[in-house]
């Protein structure tokens, strides 16, 4: 099984969102009850400092005349909503004038029930005693620190928006971005080299990733290498490797081409069979090497009369096949063969060995003997051994009594 990068990277965003929300989760809980022990502590401290104030010469009319000293403890923490003295249920002294009735001792803080936060965010106050001698009987005043909400449950909003923007928001930002740096520096350049090798086509610039840029380097290297080789084996295929001439694969291709043309034109086209006369005699008697030769030279000057629309061949041995495409009549086309010959029939120097070599040449007409390849060079080949029979060093045109005396020869 295999996956993309894309999948992979959607992968990992969901692992790490979901590893951040339980991150989030178990920090969120710890410093929720942290922050409530803090808050906790500090009334606790305040309460114990003022029932210990309250304590040391406590009267009742002292407690009356404390309303100062409350208003001024409750001013300093902004947790405290408000601060009040009950005898029993009585009333005898609070900062806040809403508050008539002493709580229960359910609505107050007990650490015995429930963790930290709960006990801040659902009781009301804090209760401490105040004792003081009446006579020699022990009595005390419940003193109360009314916890104020409102401060209390926005400094836990603060608290969570914090953590939320740190644990979740600015995580998510950053991986978005480098999902997005990914996607732009790995994903698309990856799916360029994909379509590189399948198209072979559009070679993709420089990666900004030394280790892809390495790769599509190579990539480049390797396609151009095997385009260089393709190419070589194409010419190796369509070539005559001794002469460098078209040989027969090419000559189909081209033949097939000029016949559609010609078909839609409704024109004609000559197909000359070569020979070269007493060619077996060179190689036999200076050896192949002169003959190998001789055959370049001999391809060189045949290229070198025709004209660029016009097509040459080697077949093998000393046969070589010419197609001409464009002469405004036979004149012109008995010209270009006499222009072939007479230029063969010049003395040769072929390394220290003067050669005299002559050429035979039959003559086929399209579409008037034949309407495909094979047929024009079978009644070519016809036509040169007619040449040849008539003494050599001469053309000879392809006809239906030739034709007919070849066959009943056979």
């Amino acid at each position: 099984m295999t996956i993309s990068i894309k999948q992979f990277t959607v992968a990992v965003f969901l692992v790490f969102t979901l590893s951040m929300y339980a991150l989030f989760a178990k920090f969120y809980f710890d410093q929720q009850e942290q922050t409530a022990n803090i808050i906790m502590r500090s009334m606790q401290n305040d309460l114990s400092e003022l029932t210990y104030l309250l304590s040391r010469h406590v009267t009742r009319e002292s407690i009356l005349t404390s309303r100062a000293l409350l208003d001024r403890k409750a001013a300093t923490n902004d947790y405290i909503r408000a601060i009040a003295v009950f005898d029993d249920d009585k009333l005898l002294v609070s900062t806040d004038p809403s508050i008539s009735v002493a709580p229960s001792s359910i609505d107050l803080f007990n650490k015995k029930h429930e963790d930290m936060y709960s006990n801040l965010t659902k009781g009301i106050g804090l209760e401490e005693s105040i004792h003081y001698y009446e006579g020699k009987k022990l009595k005390n005043y419940s003193l109360v620190l009314f916890i104020d909400h409102s401060f209390v449950n926005n400094s836990f909003v603060q608290m969570r928006d914090k953590l939320f923007f740190l644990f979740l928001i600015l995580p998510m930002v950053i991986l978005l971005f480098l999902a997005i740096l990914i996607h732009k520096i790995v994903s698309k350049p990856l799916e360029k080299l994909r379509r590189y090798a399948y198209y072979h086509a559009n070679v993709p610039s420089k990666f900004f990733i030394s280790e892809i840029e390495y790769i599509r380097s190579s990539m480049v290297q390797t396609f151009d290498r095997l385009e260089e080789e393709k190419l070589e084996l194409y010419t190796l295929a369509r070539t005559d490797s001794l002469s460098g001439l078209a040989n027969r694969n090419h000559l189909e291709e081209r033949v097939e081409k000029i016949i559609a043309e010609c078909k839609r034109t409704n024109k004609e086209f000559a197909l000359l069979f070569l020979d070269l006369d007493h060619f077996k005699s060179v190689n036999d008697s200076l050896g192949h090497n002169v003959g190998d030769e001789l055959l370049r030279n001999v391809a060189r000057v045949i290229q070198d009369i025709l004209r660029p629309n016009d097509v040459v061949a080697r077949i093998g041995g000393d046969e070589f096949v010419i197609v001409l495409t464009q002469y405004k009549s036979y004149i012109e086309l008995i010209e270009i063969i006499n222009r072939i010959q007479n230029r063969l029939a010049t003395p040769w120097q072929i390394q220290t060995f003067p050669i005299n070599i002559t050429s035979s040449i039959g003559i086929t007409l399209y579409p008037k003997d034949g309407a495909d390849l094979l047929t024009l060079m079978k009644h070519a080949d016809i036509a040169m051994y007619e040449a040849k029979e008539n003494g050599r060093k001469q053309y000879s045109f392809f006809t239906q009594e030739l034709n007919e005396k070849t066959q009943e020869y056979i």
